[in-house]
């Protein structure tokens, strides 16, 4: 884990800033500030995102989310008195996918690191079987050789 995550999570705890945390991995250890037992009282969530405001240490916004639903958008908050803004996670995640060319880079053919269980890995494959056909000029068809001659 980064440096970073320790020091903004240990501002999150001990300092007096509100800190958004998203944990997008689904598997290792519990990485937010929300206790872990609380967390799994949530029940069944692959992504959790934690908001925890600067005047309520011990309160924390949590955001649980599945795979196959978008990510939520969750509210991060301001100084007093400023209302909260929110910011919608998928919306971002988006961005962030399409600014670093991850359609370029991760390898969807193969199954997904950890496992998933066989229905979900069909749904993923058929998710990025779309994004293929929904952007040919990312992806081309790959021509097919002419028969080598006689």
């Amino acid at each position: 884990m980064p440096t970073f995550y320790f020091r903004l999570a240990a501002s999150a705890r001990y300092g007096r800033e509100r800190s958004p945390e998203i944990d997008l991995l689904r598997k290792g250890r519990h990485t937010v500030s929300l206790p872990e037992a609380t967390a799994r009282a949530l029940g069944a969530y692959d992504y959790l995102a934690v908001v925890n405001r600067a005047s309520e240490r011990h309160r924390f916004e949590s955001y649980p989310c599945l795979l196959r639903n978008p990510l939520p958008t969750i509210a991060i908050p301001l100084t007093e008195p400023d209302p909260d803004v929110p910011l919608d996670l998928q919306a971002a995640l988006e961005q962030v996918y399409e600014d670093g060319s991850q359609a370029l880079v991760v390898r969807y053919e193969d199954p997904c690191e950890p496992p998933l269980p066989a229905d979900e890995q069909q749904w993923a494959w058929e998710r990025w079987a779309a994004y293929r056909a929904a952007h040919p000029e990312m992806f081309p068809p790959t021509p097919v050789p002419p028969p080598a001659a006689p």
